[in-house]
């Protein structure tokens, strides 16, 4: 996705999080929002870490696969000219 496009839908959906969020704290049900997002967000690190774990020596042919050899040095300067590749 290009920069713009996602640098404005970043900064939408920031707004939108802070404005239910802030909403619902203000109502106090923010405790409990705050206490389901830990949980979820526990939840899928448990998830993720798992998942790696059970297939890490598929995604390591898959990646050797669609990109052979040994990788660019990443010390040297960006490839684009930028560290974010908008140049």
């Amino acid at each position: 996705m290009p920069a713009p496009p996602f640098l404005f839908a970043n900064i939408v959906g920031a707004l939108m999080w802070t404005s239910v969020v802030g909403y619902l704290s203000f109502h106090r049900v923010g405790h409990w929002i705050a206490i389901v997002i830990g949980v979820v967000a526990v939840t899928a690190i448990v998830v993720g870490v798992n998942f790696l774990r059970r297939h890490e020596e598929r995604l390591k042919a898959e990646a050797e696969f669609a990109l052979p050899g040994a990788l660019a040095s990443r010390s040297g300067p960006h490839p684009t000219g930028s560290l974010w590749g908008l140049a």
